[in-house]
């Protein structure tokens, strides 16, 4: 998170140049970056003195949601209910063992999340991740099977999220494509990250304005290496 956040800042510190001809510096930690994240345990905290348990797979408003083994070897599949409308659709795939009226409302399918997740996993285990992928998202029921980052890379869903780029070590590499898609100026990943050292050549000379003999007393002292 704390590149984005730093996208954001160098941008508005240009602006603020742009208008007053004056830089700013800029101070950010990768752990108040990511501190967003604990918004909810820190507000319940704070209010209520409840330090909030560990979630695991669980989630404070949709349930079921969790990750259930498949009929085959290390298989999975990742399944949510985004709304309490969404259950009897789930319920009516899984059968008799979901219409216990203990799941009928979503207090009742919380506090009974553990049970709830074992009649999900046992019908889950007898299907293949790809058709229960199928059968749930043909119901509006968000799921997906499980995949490598090999699977992820040939995933008709992903495959835009990617662009490979040639790296000048490990030859052609996929990078993550930019997140923010703009209609009229779409960003592109151009090239990779340089290797260590890579541009040690052009920051010494080019930046910080080194001769041939200082860069020769820096690789001497081993201070390139």
């Amino acid at each position: 998170m704390a590149p984005r956040f730093i996208a954001s800042s160098i941008l508005a510190a240009l602006e603020h140049r742009r208008r007053t001809g004056e830089g700013q510096r800029i101070d950010l930690s990768q752990a108040e970056a990511a501190m967003h994240f604990l918004s909810p345990a820190i507000l319940r905290y704070g209010v209520d003195g409840v330090a909030l348990p560990r979630a695991g797979n669980a989630d404070p408003v949709m349930c079921p949601h969790g990750v259930f083994p498949c009929k085959g070897e290390e298989e999975w599949v990742a399944i949510a209910c985004q709304s309490p409308a969404l259950w009897p659709r789930l319920a009516a795939l899984i059968g008799e063992e979901a219409t216990n009226p203990r799941f009928d409302t979503l207090l009742g399918r919380r506090r009974h999340s553990a049970e709830l997740d074992a009649v999900i996993a046992a019908w889950t285990s007898q299907l293949e991740d790809d058709e229960v992928e199928r059968l749930c998202q043909e119901r509006g029921i968000a799921a997906h099977a499980l995949t490598t980052s090999v699977e992820a890379l040939a995933e008709p869903n992903l495959k835009d999220h990617f662009a490979w780029v040639q790296q000048s070590v490990m030859g052609s590499i996929p990078v993550e494509s930019p997140r923010i898609r703009l209609s009229r100026t779409p960003g592109s990943v151009r090239r990779p990250g340089p290797a260590l050292g890579e541009d040690n050549d052009h920051v010494l000379r080019e930046i910080l304005g080194m001769g041939d003999e200082e860069i020769a007393n820096l690789a001497i002292a081993g201070a390139l290496e």
